[in-house]
């Protein structure tokens, strides 16, 4: 009767939760075990005082009752650590899920821990010899570690990304040559949504000792490309080029619309670079460095093409000439 008591007390706690927050949810878990522990006590106190309950019968009631109380101090602690991971997340206003994920691995470690604690001497009260208990233990610690390495390189490798912190949820990262946005860093894998749309998982045991670049983290997108001049384009001409592009580039006060456009390449400490760069095969090169602020490729592409759509108008209109890949052959005839 207790056990249908506490199965219906169970199932109306989680109905009641779903529907509020997450601090309330895990106060209304938490008093779950104490309310199971309080009915425990006050059915075992009536059979013991009221019924007058002797020998096996009584035996078996203390039994039950600190072996109930014994699963409801563990479901407790869990439930406790539960709690405080919210409250620790909501009054730091943590967004970062590495911190979050941190946080709730190291509360569940303690609670491990002290569930332990309480195991061993739980059991030792209901009659179990603790010396039996703690080498049952040690052969199945053992045959668990044997039998789970694999898990447990991962468990320490996610530890190590948690710690170490190269890339965050939402970054878009390389690594062993899968290119793709984060999307979680779980216990076992960290999970990477490709370009191509598709999910990849990776074992953290692989992602910790892998190489990462760490695309999401740039301040900026480097653009460095080069303009071809035909060669019979002369000194002056290049000059001009060399002026257009500066001026395509620089700042306007007269013209706000320029000016807005072009800060985002004008941060002090990274202007462009114009340069004449080479005497190339078939053509003059001029050098273009541009390092764009903030390095997102939204307002990155838009930029260049209307970038790419003055330079090629503005060379048009100072008769100044593209190069193409070229040869030209000299015959030397022999007079022999």
């Amino acid at each position: 009767m207790l056990f249908v008591m506490l199965y219906f007390i169970n199932k109306l706690i989680c109905y009641v939760s779903k529907k509020t927050s997450q601090i309330i949810a895990a106060l209304l878990k938490l008093s779950f075990p104490i309310i199971a522990i309080s009915l425990t006590l006050l059915v075992c106190s009536f059979l013991d005082k009221d019924v007058f309950a002797t020998g096996h019968l009584i035996a078996i009631v203390k039994f039950v009752e600190y072996f109930t109380i014994l699963i409801a101090l563990i479901v407790f602690i869990g439930g406790l650590s539960k709690l405080l991971s919210v409250l620790i997340i909501k009054t730091h206003k943590l967004n970062d899920d590495i911190d979050t994920t941190l946080i709730n691995l190291g509360l569940r470690l303690c609670s491990i821990a002290l569930s332990m604690v309480v195991i061993l001497e739980g059991l030792q009260r209901m009659g179990f010899s603790l010396a039996t208990v703690l080498a049952g233990a040690g052969v199945t610690g053992l045959a668990i570690a044997l039998g789970a390495q694999e898990s447990l390189r991962n468990i320490f490798g996610s530890l190590m990304l948690l710690l170490d912190k190269p890339f965050v949820v939402g970054q878009r990262i390389i690594i062993k040559g899968h290119k793709g946005v984060v999307e979680s860093i779980g216990l076992r894998s960290t999970k990477i949504r490709l370009l191509s749309g598709n999910i990849t998982s990776i074992p953290n045991d692989e992602v910790a000792r892998g190489d990462i670049e760490n695309i999401g983290a740039r301040p900026y997108i480097m653009n460095r490309f080069k303009i071809a001049l035909t060669y019979d384009t002369s000194p002056e001409k290049i000059t001009e080029a060399m002026d257009i592009l500066n001026d395509i580039f620089a700042m306007d006060e007269n013209d706000p619309e320029k000016g807005k456009r072009n800060e985002h390449v004008n941060v002090e400490g990274w202007t462009p670079k114009i340069s004449l760069l080479e005497l190339g095969a078939y053509s003059l090169n001029l050098g273009v460095i541009i390092f764009y602020h903030p390095a997102s490729k939204r307002y990155f592409y838009p930029y260049m093409s209307v970038v790419n759509q003055e330079i090629v108008s503005r060379f048009h209109e100072a008769g100044i000439k593209f190069a193409f890949p070229s040869q030209t052959l000299y015959i030397d005839k022999d007079t022999e």
